[in-house]
């Protein structure tokens, strides 16, 4: 790809994720001058990435990053653990069905369905603790918000101020990066909920 293009992407993602009024869907990419683009002292670096990746590559490559670094700066981008992170990613997102449903399974074995969500006192409910614990992935939690529309309620009752506003943030800057079915999932997790369930009333 072109590294202009490539320049813009990088700032246009990065600045999604950490501007609020700014959204990468609604506004697409920021009004980058080409001249400003000449003058970095940093070109080489979106030289090289644009050599690396494909035009449809380099936005899932850098909000692959950018979901495990906000702060990602861009000669970090060519390191092999940014690679890395990306074929994470990758693989997390074509085996998403599967994660989902492993996902849930593994926080029934932990707590009933119902208890994940409760604020007690103000403190981090089992689906937070459990999420930034990466005990389950941030995929999953998305798409839990994205059926279950948890994260309103939580914002009133979560008295924690730092942690959960931050991570919640994130969650909804990524979420729209994530295409899903809701109806698919919906029925994985009611069909792993009863599956679960079932085997536990066996056990």
């Amino acid at each position: 790809m072109d590294p202009f293009d490539c320049y813009k992407e990088y700032v246009s993602i990065k600045t999604h994720f950490h501007a609020n009024k700014y959204d990468y869907f609604k506004h697409k990419k920021r009004k980058i001058s080409l001249n400003a683009f000449k003058k970095r002292n940093d070109q080489f670096f979106f030289v090289r990435l644009s050599k690396s990746y494909k035009d449809d590559e380099i936005s899932k490559f850098f909000v692959a990053n950018f979901i495990e670094n906000e702060n990602l700066w861009i000669g970090d981008a060519l390191d092999s653990q940014a690679e890395m992170k990306y074929k994470e990613w990758q693989k997390r997102i074509q085996s998403m069905s599967y994660i989902f449903s492993n996902d849930i399974e593994k926080l029934l074995n932990k707590e009933d369905f119902e208890n994940w969500f409760k604020v007690e006192n103000g403190q981090h409910p089992v689906l937070l603790k459990q999420t930034i614990a990466k005990y389950i992935c941030m995929e999953t939690f998305s798409i839990l918000n994205m059926i279950l529309n948890f994260i309103p309620d939580w914002d009133k009752k979560i008295k924690e101020t730092f942690v959960w506003p931050q991570f919640r943030d994130k969650v909804l800057k990524y979420t729209p990066f994530l295409e899903v079915d809701k109806t698919k999932f919906r029925k994985i997790l009611r069909d792993t909920i009863n599956t679960t369930n079932i085997t536990n009333m066996k056990g």
